[in-house]
Parts: C-alpha cells; sequence; structure tokens
C-alpha cells in the first residue's frame, strides 16, 4: 500500500502539468504508452502460456494503435465500433484458422477481445478527450477531474472500509470490500470532482 502511495505523489505532479501545461497531443500519447503496457500485462494474465508477440498480442496491439489513431482525427470517434468489428473479426480468423477444441473457442475469442474494450476503447476516448473532439471544455482538465475522482474514491474506499467496514459487500467476489467502504468511495470520488472544479 505504501509503495503504491510514494508512486502516486511522484506521478501525481507529473501528470497534472501535462494535463493542465502540455498540449493535448502529449497527454494523448503519454495515454497511449500507458494502454501498450497495460495491454501487454492483461494479455500475460490471460494467456499465461501464451508465445511472446504472437499472432493474437499483434491483433490486440494493432487494435490498441488503430483506437488511438482514429480518435485524434476530427470525428473520429465514429469509427471505434469499426476498430473493434475488425479485432473481432481477426481474432475469431485465427482462432477458427487453428483447429482445436470448439468448446474453448467462444473464451478463446472473447479473452482477447475484452482487454481491446476494456482497455483500448476508454483509453482512446480520453485521447479523444485531450484532442478537443468531445468536449468544449479544455480536454487537459477533464480528464484531471476523471484521475481525481478515481484515485480520491479509491483512496476513500480503502481508509473508510479499514476504520468503519463491518458490512461485507460482495463477499464471493471481493471478501475485503465492505459498504462502508463503497460510501466512501463515492464521498470520495465527489471530493476529488469538487476539489478540480474549486481549483481550476
Amino acid at each position: 500500500m505504501f509503495a503504491r502511495i510514494a508512486t502516486g505523489l511522484f506521478l501525481a505532479p507529473l501528470v497534472v502539468l501535462v494535463l493542465t501545461l502540455a498540449p493535448g497531443t502529449v497527454g494523448a500519447g503519454m495515454v497511449a504508452l500507458a494502454g501498450l503496457l497495460t495491454m501487454d500485462e492483461y494479455d500475460r494474465i490471460i494467456r499465461p502460456a501464451r508465445r511472446r508477440f504472437d499472432a493474437i498480442w499483434w491483433v490486440e496491439i494493432v487494435s490498441l494503435g488503430l483506437f488511438f489513431h482514429v480518435s485524434l482525427r476530427p470525428f473520429g470517434a465514429v469509427f471505434l465500433p469499426g476498430v473493434l468489428f475488425l479485432s473481432l473479426a481477426s481474432l475469431a480468423v485465427l482462432r477458427l484458422s487453428r483447429p482445436r477444441n470448439l468448446e474453448t473457442a467462444l473464451s478463446d475469442v472473447a479473452s482477447p477481445l475484452l482487454g481491446v474494450v476494456w482497455i483500448g476503447l476508454p483509453l482512446a476516448l480520453i485521447s479523444t478527450i485531450l484532442a478537443g473532439s468531445l468536449t468544449t471544455e479544455d480536454g487537459g482538465l477533464v480528464v484531471l477531474a476523471i484521475l481525481a475522482m478515481v484515485f480520491a474514491g479509491d483512496t476513500g474506499a480503502y481508509f473508510t472500509g479499514r476504520l468503519l467496514g463491518r458490512h461485507k459487500l460482495y463477499p464471493a467476489i471481493s471478501p475485503k470490500k465492505t459498504v462502508e467502504g463503497g460510501i466512501g468511495g463515492l464521498l470520495g470520488s465527489l471530493g476529488g470532482g469538487l476539489v478540480v472544479k474549486a481549483a481550476f
């Protein structure tokens, strides 16, 4: 926990400076790098026995790159569903071209595709915000508000749960999460958004 806090305290000023002072393309570049590292980590988790940099990995990375490419174009967000369809088609063709147990075919395609959706799509939309295509507000400040709400919500949930947590939220999924922690997280997120609004 302390390592996470120290990392956050080190990176937070850099992120604030980039989002408030640097051009939107610099922030988009940082988001793209984060997406690349995250996608590789996700692929390692879902396919621990993978061959590094195999065809499925390349489909994930190329899909991620296409997401970012179209997101930085005017009205580029309208092309995101097309990129998602190309990802699905490519993964399906790859899976069916290798005769294996058909019972696992759906999960074999769905797992990497969900990585493209969970990682690529939100980060591409953040790039779109930074590029100014989705909002008339300063895109950097919008993203800063999102990050502040996520960080404050996570912090609020952790400390509220540790200090006041008594009622389990959903033990089958996360045994340590509590209702009190959930409420603390919600209040923390609201507080983080209000702080950014007041500061900027």
